[in-house]
């Protein structure tokens, strides 16, 4: 019995890493937002459930994890920072796609996915 119910627990902490963590490849990372940091010159990051590793197209800012970059500049700045509050309030995952070769990875567009079951 024992055994039973430490491979279950194995395998149920192994399923909510998989559901927790960003997947990322390229220029896209896809997850639930785990952290929104807005400073006061206007600039936004952005880091994601089980961080961003695996994302290639850019240089990340790194601190205790790594973030997506908001700029101020970005002319859809105010649209963006709203579907991704949106997105952390709700706990709705979002696609993340950043410029290329951006130092920070700065944020080039974002998607709200929900599925319908």
């Amino acid at each position: 019995m024992k055994i039973l119910g430490r491979t279950f627990l194995w395998a149920a902490l192994v399923w909510a890493g998989s559901v927790w963590s960003a997947d990322c490849e390229g220029l896209r990372c896809y997850g639930s937002i785990s952290m929104l940091d807005v400073e006061s010159g206007g600039t936004v990051y952005v880091g994601l459930a089980g961080g961003i590793a695996g994302l290639t197209g850019c240089t990340p800012n790194s601190g205790a994890e790594s973030f997506f970059t908001l700029l101020p500049s970005n002319p859809n700045n105010a649209q963006i920072y709203s579907l991704l509050l949106t997105a952390a309030s709700t706990g709705i995952p979002v696609a993340i796609v950043a410029d290329n070769a951006s130092t920070g990875c700065t944020i080039h567009y974002v998607n709200l996915i929900r599925t319908v079951n």
